[in-house]
């Protein structure tokens, strides 16, 4: 008896539905030897002739009509068990804690955060937002699943993660219409002197936006230097200045800020990762975040 299992069972509630091995075959994608083996284990297992041969046809016996019975109740078990476990899968909270750079925009958080909201309705994502240091080391002690970062690990550090590029964008300059119409035509020229809102120290985009004023010998008028980038996208909003960010948000800042575009820069790039405790990530949204930047 030990010896039973549901593929015994599938065979034997095919032939007893078409009444022979050859049709049940058929049906099963398989050879009727194959059928005849299993349907022998079967009866070998539980030590009863299940079936009658009348003719070409196999009709069920007494014993078989009884096994027919439970088949169809251990069927019924077995599909109401997969629903459950399902159902339970479907509505199990899935958290998902990361942390994120001051540095991100936070257009592209909240189009990361969309896109796993509309793809998963039992998750809860939980973010903490501090300096890369303080992630890293709450990435180490699996506080996080991931950290959204403007850089990637650097080397030779002691948290064992990896790095994995997202998406990589160049540099547009950005202002209110009337100062964007009138420094558009000498860009990047225009920019000497002109009063200029700096990401924050502490993030990439300022070692680029710096190194490239600097080989441009352009020396703007820099009225501060922001960790927040959307509290440098509003004061550029009300006028204090020209500020910057990668092109891939030009529409939505433009949209959001009712600013324009002054110009645009290829030779500054701006590169942003997922950094993860694992090559291969063991957390399905982290998964699906990756995916939905796969060319």
């Amino acid at each position: 008896m030990d010896r039973l299992n549901l593929n015994h069972l599938k065979y034997f509630y095919a032939v007893a539905q078409y009444d022979t091995v050859t049709m049940a075959a058929e049906k099963l994608f398989v050879t009727p030897q194959t059928v005849s083996a299993q349907l022998g284990l079967l009866e070998d297992a539980i030590g009863y002739s299940l079936f009658d041969r009348v003719g070409k046809r196999l009709h069920l016996n007494k014993e078989g009509q009884i096994a027919l019975r439970y088949t169809e109740d251990i069927f019924r078990s077995y599909r109401e068990l997969i629903s459950e476990l399902n159902n339970l899968e479907s509505t199990q909270e899935i958290i998902l804690s990361i942390g994120i750079l001051d540095s991100i925009p936070k257009t592209l958080s909240s189009q990361i955060f969309e896109a796993v909201y509309a793809e998963f309705s039992n998750v809860r994502i939980v973010t903490h937002e501090t300096d890369f240091e303080q992630l890293l080391a709450d990435l180490a002690i699996n506080k996080l699943d991931m950290i959204l970062s403007d850089r990637p690990l650097p080397p030779n550090v002691s948290v064992k993660a990896y790095s994995r590029r997202l998406i990589s964008s160049d540099f547009t300059f950005f202002a209110t219409a009337k100062l964007a119409a009138k420094l558009r035509a000498r860009f990047p020229l225009s920019l000497d002197g002109q009063t200029f809102l700096m990401p924050g120290e502490r993030s990439a985009q300022f070692t680029h936006v710096f190194s490239w004023l600097s080989q441009m010998d352009i020396r703007p008028h820099i009225l501060g230097e922001f960790d927040d980038t959307e509290l440098t996208k509003l004061l550029g909003q009300s006028g204090h200045g020209v500020f910057c960010a990668p092109s891939i948000f030009s529409e939505s800042i433009q949209r959001q800020y009712r600013v324009k575009e002054v110009g645009k820069t290829g030779d500054i790039h701006e590169d942003y990762y997922s950094i993860t405790p694992s090559r291969q990530s063991k957390h399905q949204i982290v998964d699906h975040i990756h995916a939905m930047f796969d060319d």
